[in-house]
């Protein structure tokens, strides 16, 4: 049996820009041949996802409404492809947000009430093709349910509140 591993450089499929590289393994036998494999892998106009915000350093309360925002570059043809998940735990392990979004760059999430300093948001995007790329936050960010924040503004640790009462 001998091996012959050949590399196909065509256009992408599917409305997406760029080149398709298609590895073909044939098995040449006795008996005739066979294809064995053909793998994709993708060159130019690469899919990938960007985590924008939490991406490390900030404070959120718990049981406020904060937005999720990422980014895509490449050519996104698929539905809903993005699916959101959080660690509590620097990214040791993940469980999910929200799953089948469409692409909109952002989302708004309700922060779970638990306090920890190790948060990660992951955001992961899946294509028609089964191509997929994902992205975690740089860095860990707080969540913190006893932080109390006055409407309006945000929970950030640079930033120091005053309360005045003002009678008439």
């Amino acid at each position: 049996m001998k091996w012959i591993v050949g590399t196909i450089i065509a256009p992408r499929l599917r409305g997406r820009g760029g080149w398709s590289i298609l590895w073909l393994v044939i098995l040449l036998g006795a008996g005739g041949w066979s294809i064995a494999r053909a793998t994709p892998g993708g060159v130019g106009n690469a899919l990938t996802v960007t985590v924008l915000s939490p991406n490390g350093g900030e404070a959120w309360a718990g049981g406020q409404v904060q937005q999720i925002t990422w980014s895509t570059t490449g050519v996104v043809t698929a539905t809903n492809p993005i699916t959101l998940l959080v660690s509590w735990n620097g990214g040791n392990s993940y469980t999910p947000i929200a799953t089948n979004l469409a692409d909109a760059g952002v989302y708004p999430w309700t922060v779970p009430v638990q306090n920890t300093a190790d948060a990660r948001i992951k955001v992961v995007v899946v294509e028609q093709d089964g191509a997929s790329a994902s992205d975690e936050s740089d860095g860990p960010f707080i969540v913190d349910s006893q932080i109390q924040v006055p409407g309006g503004l945000s929970a950030s640790p640079y930033q120091t509140w005053t309360r005045t009462n003002v009678f008439t």
